[in-house]
């Protein structure tokens, strides 16, 4: 019985991957278009523009630890017609995107980039919300857009209590392994800042 029960584990875990790999090539074969058009549309290249500026002065902050932190209580509407974004960027009191109680009930807890964040759809969309029905299970989403794996770990001990006793996720991207470190991450942050 208990072999029969570890088997449907593992074989759920299986097709769960799965899926995910399949979403996520099917998510960067998606992304072609809109790079093309940004290369030779002035209205998308503006438009990118526009959207670095609120994505790293509107909508962030500076952190100590973090090096940057989304900006709390967020509910700002993101649309950028070239790329065919529209949604609403929302963050709770403490930057993350979680529902009322989310980060308290939690018996789940996901952290990552944009990827988990959620980065181009809507609440009902994001990965994490998707798995609480699933398993029956809630889930607390600690994703920021631009995160770094070394961040991620950040996030994990700066907000240690909504993780003690919990389910950690990784939301890992193929964009996490490009070599980045805490000081390359910190320099391209402020380097950014002169450019806007």
């Amino acid at each position: 019985m208990a072999e029969n029960k570890k088997r449907r584990i593992w074989e759920k875990v299986l097709v769960l991957s799965v899926g995910y790999v399949l979403a996520e090539l099917l998510v960067a074969g998606l992304h072609l278009t809109p790079i093309i058009n940004v290369l030779t549309n002035y209205q998308a290249k503006k438009e990118v523009f526009e959207y670095r500026h609120k994505l790293f002065y509107e909508y962030r902050k500076d952190d100590e630890e973090l090096v940057f932190s989304n900006v709390p209580n967020l509910n700002a509407r993101f649309a950028i017609p070239t790329m065919s974004l529209d949604f609403t960027y929302n963050t709770d009191e403490m930057g993350f995107r979680n529902k009322q109680g989310d980060k308290e009930a939690s018996e789940i807890v996901a952290v990552g980039d944009s990827f988990t964040y959620g980065f181009g759809v809507n609440n009902t969309e994001v990965w994490t919300e998707k798995l609480e029905p699933k398993i029956n299970k809630r889930a607390a989403n600690f994703g920021v857009t631009g995160y770094e794996l070394w961040q991620y770990n950040a996030v994990i001990k700066k907000y240690s209590p909504f993780f003690r006793n919990r389910v950690i996720l990784y939301g890992i991207y193929v964009n996490d392994f490009a070599g980045e470190t805490k000081k390359v991450t910190r320099e391209r942050y402020e380097a950014t800042q002169e450019f806007f």
